[in-house]
Formats: structure tokens, C-alpha cells, sequence
């Protein structure tokens, strides 16, 4: 849940009808995308992270010094560049400013552009 959508679903429960914050649900689910994608990456649980801007962050940049380990274990430059590609796309995803994540057209272009890129 995007913390926008978090933050409305809070107003709703406290019955604080005027308080509700505009939301896209576009750019609301690429964010819920984002933490799932989170999640499966950092074997770790997402709860809280999306009322929590700096424990969301520090979780994203432990995930991307976890593509150091990567270049030990695996040492062919496809799959670093997917992983670093993919670490990118989940940066995006996870911006804490709606209006600055992407929709999903514009992820799915990216993940097309650095697909290409790769074969």
C-alpha cells in the first residue's frame, strides 16, 4: 500500500472524512508493486515501510549492496546489469512522492529498453 493510499485508509478507520490526501491509483499500485518486489529481493518483511520514508530507504540501499555479493558469486556482466537494471526499477517504484514515481507504462518501457539490452 503506497503511503498516500496508507494515509487515507487511516482517515478512513478515525472517520476523518475531510482530511482524505488525492491519490492516484495508478502510481499508488506501481509503489505496492515496488514493495512486493521489496520484499522478494530482501527476504524480509515490508510492514510499516511505506509510513516510514528513511526505513524504506535504508532497506533499498541494503538490497543494493547486496549486488557487491553478485559480483563474487556471479561474474557474467548480463546478469549484473540485470540485477543493477532491476534495482533501478525498484528505486523508481518506491519513490515516496507519487508524482514523481512512474506509471506503468513507463516501467514496462524501461524493463523493455534493458531487456533489449541484455539479448
Amino acid at each position: 500500500m503506497s503511503p498516500q493510499l496508507n494515509f487515507n485508509y487511516k482517515q478512513m478507520i478515525k472517520k476523518n472524512n475531510n482530511n482524505y490526501i488525492p491519490l492516484n491509483y495508478n502510481f499508488s499500485d506501481v509503489f505496492s508493486l515496488g514493495l512486493t518486489f521489496l520484499n522478494v529481493m530482501s527476504l524480509e518483511s515490508v510492514a510499516n515501510l511505506n509510513s516510514n520514508i528513511d526505513a524504506l530507504e535504508n532497506r533499498v540501499n541494503e538490497v543494493n549492496d547486496l549486488k557487491l555479493y553478485s559480483k563474487v558469486i556471479f561474474f557474467y556482466k548480463k546478469f549484473k546489469l540485470l540485477i543493477q537494471e532491476t534495482i533501478n526499477s525498484l528505486r523508481s517504484m518506491l519513490v515516496w512522492d507519487e508524482a514523481a514515481r512512474p506509471g506503468f507504462d513507463k516501467l514496462f518501457s524501461s524493463i523493455k529498453k534493458w531487456g533489449k539490452e541484455l539479448n
